[in-house]
């Protein structure tokens, strides 16, 4: 029985046979809260898939674009994220990956940090990636991901006055 599942010694020396490489990008600039967010990796794997994207509490992910999918779920509207996806802790990966330069990838999506800000503004996201590998035996592979240090705060817009003009404050 233990030959049925034995690895092709010929594909255990490719390349594809190697879990792939991802780096995670995430965008200082916030829309009402959502952060623009990528999966970056170098080529396609062709011996592994991205079955999931999932994040610890406080954080949430949103589809790059809305689903068909219904749910029972109900979010209010200022929870949605900028294109009107619902935000939930572990997003199914369902939408393809976009060629970004002539050898790198991207999958992008939306996250967004929930709770109370004042205690850490400041803070890295650890996302968790599900891999499925294609070939005999179909084995499972979760690989963590770390951004840089973002400002979760939302930005704070000033007023803009034109060059040359007095502002209120002189007036």
């Amino acid at each position: 029985m233990a030959e049925l599942f034995s690895a092709d010694p010929a594909l255990s020396g490719s390349p594809d046979f190697r879990v792939p490489h991802f780096t995670l990008v995430i965008s200082p600039e916030s829309i009402g809260g959502w952060h623009a967010a990528a999966i970056v990796r170098k080529a396609a794997s062709p011996a592994f898939f991205l079955r999931s994207i999932s994040t610890p509490w406080p954080f949430v992910v949103a589809r790059p674009k809305p689903s068909t999918r219904q749910s029972g779920l109900t979010f209010r509207p200022d929870e949605l994220s900028p294109v009107r996806s619902s935000p939930m802790q572990k997003l199914a990966v369902n939408w393809a990956w976009e060629q970004a330069d002539n050898d790198t990838e991207q999958l992008r999506f939306y996250v967004r940090r929930r709770g109370m800000l004042w205690l850490w503004p400041k803070r890295r996201l650890a996302v968790r990636l599900g891999l499925k590998h294609h070939l005999a035996p179909d084995r499972r592979v979760a690989v963590q991901l770390r951004s840089e240090l973002i400002d979760w705060r939302p930005g704070r817009e000033e007023a803009f006055v034109p060059a040359g003009s007095s502002s209120p404050a002189q007036g």
